[in-house]
Parts: structure tokens; C-alpha cells; sequence
């Protein structure tokens, strides 16, 4: 999961591309008339340093808690906020 927000967070800087944009997209749907399309503003490609097990095995309890740790550091500085949650309506 990591790994696909870092992947977003490139692309979206790659291409310049608001949230809100990447939200309101319909994959199908052909663009409004006055719509850009998206071009590279860069050749960077996609850093992993944010995210260390992405490149090296988790091989210990050690490992897993740290990876867990970034992943969690990750999802707050990107500002995605968790999916709500069901509620019961029994």
C-alpha cells in the first residue's frame, strides 16, 4: 500500500495533477472541451528512499515494526485520510 501512495504522489507531481482532479476522474469518460492534456513536467523517476523495504526483504519482527512505522509516517504526510467506516444499522 506504501508503495502504490509514493507511486501516486509521483505521478501526480510528474504530471501536475490536483487531488481533486485524480479524485474526479472516470476512466472511459472523454475529457471536458476545455481540459489540457497532461504532460510530463519532468524525466525524474520514482525515489524509494521514503520507504527502505521497498528495495531490501523484511526479515525480521525488527524489520516489520519499522516498516510499519514508515508506512504509518507516510500515510500522514501525504494526507490521506482513512476510509469511513461502516456503520451498523442494526
Amino acid at each position: 500500500m506504501a508503495m502504490v501512495m509514493l507511486l501516486k504522489a509521483h505521478l501526480k507531481s510528474l504530471y501536475g495533477l490536483s487531488e481533486d482532479k485524480c479524485s474526479k476522474f472516470v476512466p472511459g469518460k472523454k475529457s471536458a472541451v476545455g481540459d489540457k492534456p497532461a504532460t510530463r513536467r519532468h524525466e525524474n523517476v520514482i525515489s524509494w528512499d521514503r520507504l527502505p523495504f521497498a528495495a531490501k526483504p523484511i526479515l525480521t519482527t525488527e524489520d516489520s515494526e519499522a516498516h510499519k512505522t514508515r508506512f504509518l509516517e507516510i500515510w500522514n504526510e501525504d494526507g490521506v485520510t482513512a476510509e469511513p467506516e461502516d456503520v451498523d444499522m442494526a
